[in-house]
């Protein structure tokens, strides 16, 4: 179970997302998981992800649009191994 997960949301933004996950893979801190959720992505985001060939990403393209935030995020944390601390 990683330490810490990091959710994030994406929809037809592959080279951000590739920059972004290139900067987590570089962090000190290395015991994370990463849930890369796609708002119905059309472009090469699974490509990219895939490309890093780094098992801590996990990505999941949800079938139709939310077009927001919140739907995508909700799925991310849904999927977060790491427990949930305490308010």
């Amino acid at each position: 179970m990683a330490r810490v997960t990091v959710v994030v949301a994406t929809y037809n933004r592959a080279t951000v997302l590739s920059r972004t996950l290139r900067t987590l893979i570089a962090k000190s801190l290395q015991d994370w998981q990463a849930v890369v959720v796609g708002d119905a992505c059309s472009d090469n985001t699974q490509d990219v992800i895939a490309a890093l060939d780094d098992k801590r990403i996990q990505f999941v393209n949800l079938p139709e649009r939310f077009g927001e935030q919140a739907g995508p995020n909700s799925v991310g944390m849904a999927l977060a191994s790491t427990p949930m601390s305490p308010s």
